[in-house]
């Protein structure tokens, strides 16, 4: 494991809500009428929708799409009241207004929504959802060459660019050696 991106739960122009406890409100009130879409069913988004939903005792419509683009397409344009997704995808449209980021999904704030509050703080302590990203090597790989690549990666993971560059794109570094990678990932 590389690095770690919490999930971001963002607002559209559908919805006027600007804090996670008045979208709650307003889902409450609206019933399924209310909209939430993540990039696919069964994806770690739509399980960290339906732990809201149970936590929650909400019911909003849940509404799959067939990648993180096309589910940005449709609560920009206004056709889902909000959605679940990594803060590379959104980040942008969050930083020029055309988005509202109402609550992260993991147990700190990001650094570029510090005014954000964490779905635990909101609440919902036992709401986290991570998405990771790694380097995984084919079953027989040679011990050597697994050991090998965990250094070089262990080094990479060090450097002052890669360092500086993560965050910008709301990663968390977490590098972690095969030994805990595997632990973490089953």
């Amino acid at each position: 494991v590389l690095a770690e991106s919490p999930q971001v739960l963002v607002a559209g122009p559908a919805t006027t809500s600007k804090t996670i406890a008045e979208w709650l409100k307003d889902v409450r009130q609206r019933g399924s009428a209310a909209s939430i879409g993540s990039s696919g069913p069964a994806s770690g988004q739509h399980v960290a929708i339906e732990m809201l939903k149970s936590a929650a005792q909400i019911q909003p419509t849940y509404v799959p799409y067939g990648g993180g683009s096309a589910a940005l397409t449709a609560v920009l344009g206004g056709h889902i009241d909000a959605m679940l997704t990594n803060y590379s995808e959104i980040g942008g449209h969050v930083e020029a207004g055309k988005l509202r980021a109402l609550a992260v999904f993991s147990p700190h704030r990001l650094t570029q929504l510090k005014d954000v509050p964490t779905v635990a703080e909101a609440g919902y302590p036992d709401v986290d959802a991570m998405a990771w990203f790694g380097v995984v090597a084919p079953a027989g790989t040679p011990t050597a060459v697994v050991a090998k690549l965990a250094d070089d990666f262990a080094v990479a993971m060090q450097d002052p660019v890669v360092k500086a560059a993560l965050p910008k794109m709301g990663l968390r570094p977490a590098f972690q050696g095969p030994t805990q990678a595997a632990v973490y990932i089953t």
